[in-house]
């Protein structure tokens, strides 16, 4: 029965084509809308998590690039998704909290019922029974989904802070001190030995070196070596072909050079902000460019302070070894 839906749906689809070509982009401009998500529950779904500024659109496209799955553009992004209210701006779930409105939420997020212009901006199939979840906002909340949805690919993708931060300056993001501040359960479980100092710190650049410590430990103290995939964005850069492969091989997928395609593109988000990154400039050193001898000083303080420091420092380069070490424990 279900080989005949499939059937009929590649029929209509290939209708829904030619009217496309007939009308034009107009009809493009709206695509978004017009798909077919024949995927089952969340076992169908990549789910790929990251700090905002890390490459998590680029990493999706590498993914993504036969357009085999549905791809689903922050979902969890309470203030463009009505359905997602209940997560709000900042939301940190411990692993075995019980929350059944939110519960229900992520199933329907997960588990593809979920369809609004925001998430599904970029998506470019008609027909897939495979979804990609790309999101920045789930880091805190990332293990309890992953203990109440099992069976769903987990990719945590890393880069280093000094550029991450650099980018996220130039955008004038705002910091979230106050926020994890106030939340009892984060500062108790994460924050205990550091919270004095973030709430003393008004600089901008340390505010944002905080706020990716705290978006980076708390899903690498929560997850066990083996139950998430580490991806370093600095690895897509330097050795891609041995980063795809190894991502690939998490999420169920044969290795495909023609995801290295991808890697030639700047991102969507990139093309839509181009003063934000010159394509002709080392992505991996460009932060040196940026980022003061003073402030990288007092960005390795601050690392250090959650033991950070043992992934990232002054190299461009991360250490893979211990940023999975960090799992292990």
């Amino acid at each position: 029965m279900t080989h005949v839906l499939l059937q009929t749906a590649h029929h209509l689809l290939r209708e829904a084509r030619t009217g496309a070509r007939l009308l034009g982009v107009q009809f493009a401009s709206a695509s978004h809308r017009f798909f077919i998500d024949a995927g089952g529950d969340h076992r169908s779904t990549v789910l790929l998590a990251g700090s905002g500024r890390s490459g998590t659109t680029w990493v999706s496209e590498i993914i993504n690039f036969d357009h085999r799955y549905r791809y689903m553009f922050e979902p969890f992004h309470s203030d463009k998704v009505r359905r997602c209210k209940a997560f709000g701006s900042l939301t940190y779930l411990r692993p075995d909290a019980r929350d059944e409105e939110r519960l229900s939420v992520a199933r329907s997020v997960l588990g593809g019922k979920i369809r609004a212009g925001w998430v599904d901006r970029y998506n470019k199939t008609w027909l897939s029974k495979d979804r990609l979840v790309k999101d920045i906002r789930a880091n805190l909340f990332l293990k309890w989904l992953s203990v109440n949805f099992p069976g769903m690919p987990v990719v945590l993708l890393l880069r280093h802070p000094l550029a991450t931060v650099a980018s996220r300056l130039s955008l004038h993001w705002q910091p979230l001190t106050d926020a994890y501040l106030s939340n009892h359960d984060l500062v108790e479980d994460h924050l205990g030995g550091v919270a004095q100092e973030m709430a003393g710190t008004i600089d901008p650049f340390e505010q944002q070196m905080f706020r990716w410590c705290v978006e980076t430990i708390v899903p690498l103290r929560q997850f066990a070596a083996g139950e998430i995939h580490l991806a370093f964005y600095e690895g897509f850069v330097d050795d891609p072909d041995r980063e795809i492969a190894m991502l690939f091989n998490h999420i169920g997928r044969d290795y495909d050079p023609r995801a290295l395609g991808e890697l030639s593109i700047p991102s969507s988000q990139v093309r839509r902000r181009k003063s934000a990154i010159s394509m002709h400039r080392d992505p991996l050193t460009q932060w040196r460019d940026e980022i003061t001898p003073a402030q990288v000083r007092r960005a390795l303080r601050i690392l250090g302070l959650f033991g950070l420091d043992r992934i990232y420092n002054d190299d461009p380069m991360p250490d893979t070894d211990a940023a999975r070490a960090i799992l292990a424990k």
